[in-house]
Parts: C-alpha cells; structure tokens; sequence
C-alpha cells in the first residue's frame, strides 16, 4: 500500500509539472496540479490493469514473444493520451478561460528537395566493385575447400 501511495505521488508530481510545462501558453497551478491528480490516478489505474495484462500473457509461446512489445506500445499510445486529455483540460478549466484566446500557430511550409542524378555516382560504383570483390573473394574460398 506504500509503494502504491508513493507511486501515485510521484506521478501526481510528474503530470503536474508536464502540464504546467509543456503547453505553448501556460495554465494555472491549480488547474494544473488538479489534472495531474486525475493524471496520476488513470496512470495507477491503467499501471494496475496492465501488470495484470502482463502476467496472464505470458504463459504461452506466442505470448512471451509478443506480449510484452504489443503491451509496451499499448501503453506507449494510452500514457499519451492521457497527457493530452489531461493537460486539455486543464487548459480548459474555468481558471484559464479568462485569459485571451490563444491564436493557431504560424503555418508552416514543407518544400521538398529533389536531388536527381544520373548513373551510378563514384560512390555507388566503388561499392558494387567490394560487394563484387567480396563475392568472387567468397566463392574462390569456396571452390578451394571442396575435393
């Protein structure tokens, strides 16, 4: 019970400063250190439900080899989503709607660079003449060993 405890205070005190942070504008502490509370607790939760996940999965063959990465990306994709939600709501909490609107940001230009060259390139031929000379290298060693 005090490893649970001491975990969930951890965690509180993580989200709490990843949501009074990471945003463009800033919220309240209040706001913040009241989503990183419901943060923390969907984090437990969701650690809890997890570990079981975990022990009942690898038991078997297909299991043991899958289990742990499908589970690690699971909780990959659900620790992000529930930052998101809850540093939305934070940002959305009656504390922070009396500051202006915050614009979108700039646009951004993609502009792709499209290199063409023609022909093989120095370096493309210098690496087909090793591959080629690793090859005959290896099949010459080959030949040599057999009667």
């Amino acid at each position: 019970m005090a490893s649970l405890v001491a975990s969930l205070a951890i965690s509180w005190l993580l989200f709490t400063w990843i949501i009074a942070r990471l945003p463009r504008e800033s919220v309240s502490f209040r706001s913040a250190a009241r989503a990183g509370l419901l943060g923390a607790v969907a984090f437990e939760i969701f650690k809890q439900v997890a570990s079981v996940y975990l022990s009942s999965v690898l038991h078997g063959p297909a299991g043991a080899t899958f289990g742990p990465v499908l589970g690690l990306m699971v909780f990959a994709y659900v620790t992000a989503r529930l930052i998101l939600f809850a540093t939305a709501w934070a940002a959305t909490s009656s504390d922070n709607l009396e500051a202006a609107p915050v614009g979108p940001p700039d646009t951004a230009s993609i502009i792709t660079r499209v290199q063409v060259r023609e022909g093989l390139g120095v370096r493309g031929a210098l690496t087909a003449a090793a591959v080629g000379a690793l090859g005959a290298l290896g099949l010459s060693r080959l030949n040599r060993r057999r009667p």
